[in-house]
This record gives structure tokens, sequence and C-alpha cells, in this order.
């Protein structure tokens, strides 16, 4: 069976945590409380749980959430990655295989 690596025992084997010092900890450990408040629930046309790039927004983002979930997995993305990853397709166009870079609640924005 592959193990995976720790995000702090992966920047320990890199040595950064020595270059570092406390800043290391200190970034791992404001991810580590910020991850859940990128979680968001199913919420009107998006009917899978998502991720949110941060903050109040309640706007699930291609390439940011795909990032940001695996980034936070050992912190519980995982649901949300999947989620987010199943309102895309849910929101894909089957005749034209259109998807759409950024969705809402209320639908797509039309931005990307």
């Amino acid at each position: 069976m592959r193990r995976h690596l720790s995000l702090a025992a992966a920047v320990a084997a890199s040595g950064v945590a020595a270059q570092g010092g406390n800043d290391t900890a200190a970034v791992i450990a404001h991810v580590a409380s910020s991850a859940p408040s990128t979680f968001r629930p199913p919420s009107g046309l998006l009917p899978f749980k998502y991720l949110v790039p941060a903050g109040p927004y309640s706007e699930l983002w291609d390439w940011d959430s795909m990032f940001l979930g695996v980034a936070t997995l050992q912190w519980g993305s995982g649901p949300y990655l999947t989620g987010s990853m199943m309102n895309f397709l849910a929101n894909t166009s089957v005749p034209g295989g259109e998807v759409k870079g950024c969705l809402t609640p209320t639908g797509a924005t039309g931005v990307l």
C-alpha cells in the first residue's frame, strides 16, 4: 500500500522547516484552522457539497476547487472536492461538452 506524506511530514522531509523556522509551522496551523471555512453545503443549483476559494463567497471555481481540495485533503476536503467536481459535471452541456468555469447556487456566472 502506498502512503502519502502529510503536509507537515513533506515540509519536514524537504528541510524547509529548518530554513523557515516557526514560519512553516505557523502557515500549516493557519491552513489547518482556515480550511473548514472553504467547505460549503449543497445550495440552490449546486446539489453537492463544494469548495470556495475563501471567505464569504458562494462561487464554485473550477481550478481553484481542484487545487484547494487537493491541498486540504488532510483537513477533510475530500467530500467537498468530490462534490465540487460532481457539481461541474451536473452543469456540463452534454451535447456541446461545455463546462462553466464558475458556478453559483443560482447558476453559471458566464465569467468563464
